[in-house]
């Protein structure tokens, strides 16, 4: 499709021209549009301006406007086709349209009167053409010499028709922003407003609504051939959209236009071709471009900076060819503008590297450039909100005295590990109040934690806040902050190894005036401590030196040494920004690149103490360009570090040619999938670079470039030039240091060679902020050759040195500061601190404390409800804790409720499944666990003589043998027996007692109580085993306890013994007795033979049982006067009780008929329930109900047997 070569314009364009060729693009551009079979190349501009509000009248006449302000005719009628108009205002015009050469209606300001004035132009002289008071004239248009409109605000709409003006009544009071007439010939008027916007048509005479819910914030309207609507702006996306009943395409261009057979748009620097709907990218440009205007395929224009004009030609003869380069950057953009600093982040779930935006006029943004190559969805999907790294545009906490919120213009980012826990952390600095401070959680999020860390207290809008840095000032393992302010003083905080900053300015000796930009921190003295360079606007830079912290209060001291520093602190320098700090010339210690928006950069070389000299001019970086910030790297893997420089306007690439010097190589910043190398990238993408990371983005070992841009997308670089060298990388891991290695350098020498400065590869400085607000990678890296080994020496912040020995290309060798045991408990140390003393520290303790209480309320509730004995509390113990600090330590909360309420959640619901599966298993475990079996337990408990005789013996023993007597050996061993069989014994009747106490769930309280003294006791017999095992003298007051302790399971067996008997075995004559009575029936009797032990039913249920009983008896006398008798006896185990009547009597096929659910002899009655009922109380005690004889007409006997007390 593309066949592009630059051409120079003395072989092509031979024509004499008035106007001077712009300087920038002095060679000419061209391309071949091989889908439309257009051969575009420039034409001589007017001037080196750049062009827009064009208008093409006919064929080879033309309009625009430049930049200075200038009106622009250009007719190919005249042997110098340019010419400019004079105009009758010293302002430019605001709007035109031109009819004719001799009939141009445009609009100018009068600045004076605040009022614009539509002039017309004749040929000759300008002259006022409209006496009307329009506010604010937004467009003009015209269909021909005799017809008109004028567009004003507040939906004032002027018709010019043959000479008159007259206002038209339009259906809506937003304002007209412009006109477009449609292939069918209606015209069309966009309206907009704030929050709303309309499209209007003219038809039949009148101006009518087509569309009240229309688009906003478009640039270019424009109707295809097909009279398809499309709607314009350079950062839409492309999308299919419907208004009302009209459809319309987005379109990310900010100029379109069509002939009748295709169409062409641009954005800011490239060119598409139109068809219809659809669009094909061409060509970029290599500079900004402005619009398109089509007349015919012979006479259009496309418009751009620098003078740049290209109009359709007759295509040359030479064959064009795809110039090759083995040099090249590619640059792709990414849809985001509006940013400072950049930092990157590690990826958790990828194991890659995510870039962190700094969007200052919105919220910050995060992508993965390394995720995914060539899925474009994926590696522009903001992961910010998910990180919890969004911040906000504006800080919702600070009003200003008319209560609007101030915007916070987030700026530059430093990241470093701020609380020992070995993650990377970050600080990003707004411009106008305190900074954000955000935990790494180690979980794919970060807290946001600026009032945990003191920050939110300071910081004003007064202040304004730059540039930070992160760096360890006093040596005692944490991270420490600097932040350069330019309204007043810089600001220094110390760490408190937690991540909470306490500000020391005036204690360190950092007061300034303002001024402050950018911090930027190394050991420039080489004195072990690191120092400070700080970069100003509006005064000379600045020079602090590190004194340590030699001082009684531990706080570090720093010196300004800015008037002995050399160079570094020149008092003509006063518009620095950003810096960069590299050993460049590979002589061990640390320079500076400085970055200056009016004088010129400056490259100052240390002499190793911490003075510098200018290097600027002899390394060939003297320039007169606007820069903002620089990266010192290392792009084409010779060993030397190059430098990139970030610029308002071109951007600039120098490579370090090794003796000292620099070359620039800015034309390797090329255009991105193989179009021209175009020299001027930044310029062509915008011109306002700030930010730069160089890492390897496409992972193919050499370095790609990110770059931030202000006004325009931002940048990624992608290395393709041909290298040599191979990559080694060098991870240093601080244990006694800062966690991050933040100050550490590292210097790789040849093999054999270590501490050789002549045979010094390089040294690399661990840094956590660099250029403009960026924070790099902390991996030194270096270009080594593949036939060769090496040496490297790493030297922490805290002056333990490691020679590493045996490095090749390659490798990525981490080295660690302190390892071993000692390494272990450094890093098990700051673990704990964080953990007690850090971040959701209260938090933490708040959920034990709940902890702590709501385990006791659910011990409470086992022992009520479940029957949770003693030995189950260990348990149970065990199963919360472990529940419990699992969910707490190792399960991820965001929110602090979650944090708070889960675990207790958890291990509250762990808990209770766990008394819950106990109970089941004492259920299951038990036999038979009937409450006849925990009598006979206790029976032969009370009765049983083996346990009798232990425990007597053992009281025996305890009352006679004094203490501190000698116990002869025989003795010794009998008692020693008595022990083991007493606590054998115990142990199981006890458990044989309490298993059918929790099974049946009867007297927990005494169950409890039996289980606190057998474990006691238990607890005392072991302990006089011991004394006897270890031949020692018995302990009087053991002795004594031993004896009180067998008293209370005594009491305590026999308390359960009377309550069983009370609740659950009945006096049955009592209760007959009694029932008798409270009848008073005459023919009620009772029969019985004394004395009777007591059945083993409830009074209650027996009560019931022989209530109803006799009711039915009763029932069923058959006329005759009732005699009923009651006749108790005693047989074996059980009680027999006979319930005889004289009444009607049952037949045989009935008695057990009548114990069925709803029998009932009644006639028409419903009933039939009272048998059937009792009987299944009289069986769920283990008894029998069942008639026993029944003669017809003579009399029944109903006989009951119930289990009798042991």
């Amino acid at each position: 499709m593309l066949e592009l070569l630059p051409i120079i314009d003395s072989i092509f364009f031979k024509r004499e021209l008035t106007f001077c060729w712009p300087a920038m693009l002095s060679a000419q551009f061209a391309f071949y549009d091989s889908l439309n079979g257009l051969y575009w190349s420039q034409v001589e501009p007017p001037s080196g301006e750049q062009f827009q509000y064009s208008q093409l009248v006919r064929e080879g006449l033309g309009y625009m406007i430049g930049s200075s302000g200038h009106f622009y005719e250009y007719d190919d009628s005249r042997p110098q086709p340019w010419r400019r108009l004079p105009l009758p205002e010293p302002n430019a015009p605001v709007k035109y349209f031109a009819v004719a050469s001799d009939d141009i209606w445009a609009v100018f300001a009068v600045p004076e009167i605040f009022k614009e004035v539509l002039y017309r132009w004749d040929g000759q002289n300008w002259s006022p053409a409209f006496s009307r008071n329009v506010s604010n004239i937004r467009d003009l248009y015209f269909v021909s010499p005799e017809e008109g409109w004028l567009a004003g605000s507040y939906g004032e709409l002027w018709h010019y028709h043959r000479g008159q003006w007259e206002k038209e009544k339009i259906p809506t009071f937003i304002h007209v922003n412009r006109f477009e007439l449609s292939p069918d010939g209606l015209l069309y008027a966009a309206c907009e407003a704030p929050g709303q916007a309309a499209l209007l048509k003219r038809a039949q005479g009148e101006w009518q609504m087509v569309s009240s819910n229309f688009a906003t914030d478009f640039a270019v309207m424009a109707f295809t051939p097909s009279k398809r609507l499309l709607l314009g702006n350079y950062n839409l996306s492309a999308a299919r959209m419907r208004f009302d009943n009209l459809e319309a395409w987005q379109v990310p261009m900010k100029s379109i236009q069509f002939l009748p057979d295709f169409g062409y748009g641009v954005d800011l620097s490239t060119i598409y071709a139109f068809q219809d709907t659809a669009f094909t990218p061409i060509v970029q440009a290599p500079v900004q471009l402005s619009e398109v205007r089509l007349f015919s395929k012979s006479f259009s224009w496309i418009l751009g900076s620098e003078g740049m004009i290209l109009m359709p030609r007759p295509r040359p003869a030479t064959a064009f060819t795809k110039p090759i380069s083995e040099q090249t950057f590619a640059a792709e953009v990414a849809p985001l503008s509006r940013v400072y600093g950049l930092a990157l982040l590690p990826d958790k779930s990828a194991k890659s590297k995510r870039v962190y935006c700094i969007a200052t006029e919105n919220r910050n943004v995060v992508y993965d450039f390394f995720q995914d190559q060539k899925n474009f969805e994926k590696r522009f999907f903001d992961f910010a909100p998910g990180l919890n790294l969004a911040g906000s545009a504006a800080y919702a906490d600070r009003f200003s005295e008319h209560g609007h919120t101030f915007a916070n213009y987030d700026h530059g980012i430093t990241t470093g590990d701020l609380n020992g826990d070995g993650r990377e952390d970050i600080i990003v600095t707004s411009m106008y109040g305190y900074p954000a401070v955000y935990f790494d959680s180690g979980h794919d999020y970060y807290f946001e934690a600026t009032a945990y860390s003191g920050l939110k207290k300071w910081g004003d809008v007064r202040q304004r806040p730059m540039l930070a840095n992160l760096f360890d000032a006093d040596h005692d393992g944490d991270l420490d902050l600097f932040i350069a302010c330019q309204y007043r003083s810089n600001a220094f905080f110390i760490n408190d190894g937690r991540g909470r900053f306490t500000e020391v300015t005036r204690e360190a000796n950092l007061i300034t005036e303002g001024g402050g930009i950018g911090a930027y921190v190394a050991d420039f003295d080489s004195d072990g401590w690191e120092d400070i360079y700080v970069t100003c606007a509006n005064r000379g830079n600045l020079l602090y030196r590190n004194l340590g912290s030699q001082s009684a209060d531990g706080l570090p001291r720093f010196h300004d040494v800015t008037g002995e520093s050399g160079a570094a602190c020149s008092p003509e320098s006063k518009q620095s920004q950003g810096a960069a700090l590299a050993d460049y010339d590979n002589d061990g210690d640390i320079d500076i690149f400085v970055c200056n928006l009016v004088e010129s950069n400056a490259l100052l070389q240390n002499d190793g103490a911490g003075r510098f000299r200018d290097v600027t001019r002899p390394a060939g970086l003297a320039d007169n360009d606007q820069s903002m910030g620089a990266v010192f790297f290392d792009f084409d893997l010779d060993g030397h570090l190059d430098l990139f420089v970030s610029n308002i306007g071109a951007n600039r690439l120098y490579k370090n040619d090794g003796k000292g010097g620099f070359i620039e190589c800015s034309k390797y910043l090329g255009n991105f999938r193989g179009a021209a190398n175009l020299m001027e990238g930044s310029r062509r993408l915008g011109g306002y670079s700030t930010g730069t990371l160089a890492t390897d983005v496409d992972a193919d070992g050499d370095f790609d470039l990110i770059v931030s841009n202000y006004d325009v997308n931002l940048v990624t670089y992608r290395n393709d030039i041909l290298r040599s060298g191979a990559s080694l990388q060098i991870i240093p891991q601080g244990i006694l240091s800062n966690r991050s290695a933040v100050g550490a350098k590292v210097l790789l020498y040849e093999s054999d060679s270590l501490r050789a400065s002549s045979k010094l590869v390089g040294m690399r400085l661990i840094e956590s902020a660099n250029g403009y607000g960026c924070s790099p990678e902390k991996i030194a890296h270096f270009t080594v050759s593949p036939m060769h080994s090496y040496q490297a020496k790493v030297i922490f912040p805290s002056g333990i040195v490691h020679d590493i020995y045996g490095l090749r290309s390659g490798e990525r060798r981490v080295v660690v500061e302190v390892e071993g045991w000692a390494g272990s408990i450094m890093k098990a140390r700051r673990a704990l601190a964080d953990l007690f003393l850090g971040y959701r520290s209260r938090e933490r303790y708040l959920v034990l404390l709940l902890g702590a209480l709501l385990f006791l309320a659910l011990l409470f509730f086992g022992k009520i409800f479940l029957g949770v004995a003693v030995h189950d509390r260990p348990r149970l113990a065990a199963v919360y804790g472990v529940s419990f600090w699992a969910c707490l330590m190792l399960r991820f909360a965001q929110s602090q409720a979650v944090f708070v309420l889960r675990p207790l959640l958890v291990s509250a619901s762990v808990m209770i499944l766990a008394m819950i599966a106990l109970r089941v298993k004492r259920l299951a475990r038990a036999r038979p666990a009937s409450l006849e079996m925990l009598q006979v337990r206790l029976h032969a408990f009370d009765h049983g003589s083996l346990i009798h005789q232990l425990m007597n013996r053992l009281a025996f023993y305890a009352e006679n043998l004094q203490a501190e007597t000698e116990i002869s050996p025989a003795m010794r061993e009998n008692l020693m027996q008595v022990l083991r069989n007493t606590a054998a014994i115990l142990k199981q009747e006890t458990g044989a007692i309490l298993t059918y106490q929790y099974a049946n769930n009867f007297a927990i309280d005494l169950a409890h109580e039996l289980e606190k003294h057998w474990h006691l006791f238990r607890t005392r017999l072991a302990q006089m085993r011991r004394t006897l095992m270890n031949n020692e003298k018995l302990d009087g007051g053991v002795m004594v306890e031993v004896v009180r302790l067998q008293g209370h399971i005594r009491k305590t067996i026999a308390t359960l013994k009377h309550r069983l008997s009370a609740e659950y075995y009945t006096d049955v004559v009592a209760v007959i007795k009694n029932l008798i009575e409270q009848r008073g029936h005459p023919g009620l009797h009772l029969e019985a033979t004394s004395p009777l032990p007591r059945a083993r039913i409830a009074e209650a249920d027996f009560s019931y049982v022989l209530d109803e009983l006799f009711n039915n008896a009763l029932r069923h006398s058959d006329g005759r006067p009732p005699q009923i008798v009651c006749n108790v006896k005693h047989a074996y185990d059980e009680l027999q009780i006979d319930v005889c009547d004289n009444g009607a009597g049952i037949p045989e096929n009935l008695w057990e008929e009548i114990f069925k659910p709803g029998f009932t002899t009644k006639k028409n009655e419903k009933g039939g329930f009272g048998l059937y009922h009792i009987r299944q109380r009289v069986e769920k005690v283990g008894g029998k109900l069942f008639v026993a004889a029944s003669t017809p007409g003579e009399a029944t006997t109903m006989r009951l047997y119930l289990k009798t007390e042991i």
